[in-house]
C-alpha cells in the first residue's frame, strides 16, 4: 500500500503532516486551530481538501488545478 501524506494547516499558517486521514481528524479534534486537512487520493489522483466551518463541521472544498 502506498504511503499517504495528509497535510493539515493551522490558523497561524503552520503546516503539519501525518500518515493517515484518521490521525489528521484525531489531531484536528484536539487542536481547534487546525482548519484544513488535505491529501491526494491514491486511486484517482484527485486532491481532496476538507475545510472546517463553525469550529466543528468539515466540508469538501474542490481544488482546481
Amino acid at each position: 500500500m502506498p504511503t499517504l501524506e495528509v497535510q493539515m494547516r493551522c490558523e497561524d499558517g503552520e503546516l503539519l503532516f501525518v500518515g493517515t486521514i484518521k490521525e489528521a481528524m484525531r489531531r484536528a479534534e484536539n487542536d481547534p486551530s487546525i482548519w484544513k486537512i488535505s491529501w491526494t487520493d491514491g486511486t484517482t489522483g484527485e486532491r481532496i481538501r476538507l475545510v472546517k466551518f463553525n469550529h466543528n463541521m468539515w466540508f469538501y472544498q474542490p481544488i482546481v488545478v
